[in-house]
């Protein structure tokens, strides 16, 4: 497998859309292991692998995965599977134990590799678990429509099938990308630039909200 991205907040955007499909492990000691990547990418072809340690900044793209992320300070740890850039799924790891996200030394394609039988039990249950788990959130959402380009959707790149949390937090994300105060140091052409842009992402925003609203 590709050596795993060690991803950032700055190359988070760059992993998610190097493939339709992305799984991150969360950890503070975050590991990645070839049989899992052998089992998604047999199913899946490209797909984008990424291991980050803890990072309360990423509560803004997996947020509504978690019922109470109001109250989270940090996104749990494991495993998160996104899709066309966007979180469809998270599972802890380990099923009867803690403090661990699973170690996925214990995610064996096909379980029956002869390592097996050097590994702890409970790593490959709980990694078949994750496995299962992130295939069936794959089933049951099935891959959003294509998104016209122009469109104000394209504009904040997300799906029309976004959640409105997933949608406010698109419009932030945009937004602290493209502030007008990020570029005061610069010329008056791009500063006049990054005012067009925020004022076409609140725009694209409200277009949206007033769509939804009528519906």
């Amino acid at each position: 497998m590709p050596t795993p991205w060690v991803v950032t907040q700055a190359s988070l955007a760059g992993f998610l859309q190097r493939a339709r499909v992305a799984l991150l492990v969360v950890a503070p000691r975050p590991r990645f292991s070839p049989a899992v990547a052998r089992a998604f990418a047999a199913e899946h072809g490209d797909v984008s692998f990424g291991t980050l340690a803890t990072a309360r900044w990423l509560l803004e793209h997996v947020g509504p995965l978690f019922a109470d992320a109001s109250s989270l300070d940090e996104p749990p740890d494991g495993y998160y599977l996104f899709r066309d850039a966007g979180a469809l799924a998270h599972h802890p790891g380990a099923l009867d134990r803690e403090p661990v996200p699973l170690s996925i030394r214990g995610v064996i394609a096909a379980a029956a590799d002869a390592t097996a039988k050097a590994i702890d039990p409970l790593d490959a249950v709980s990694a078949r678990a994750v496995i299962a788990a992130f295939e069936q959130a794959l089933i049951a959402r099935p891959p959003p429509r294509r998104v016209e380009e122009g469109s104000p959707y394209a504009l904040l790149q997300i799906p029309p099938s976004a959640t409105d949390a997933e949608l406010k937090a698109a419009r932030d994300r945009a937004l602290l990308q493209n502030h007008p105060d990020r570029v005061a140091h610069m010329s008056e052409d791009i500063r006049a630039l990054a005012v067009r842009k925020t004022q076409a992402i609140n725009d694209a925003y409200a277009a949206i909200r007033a769509l939804r609203a009528k519906t």
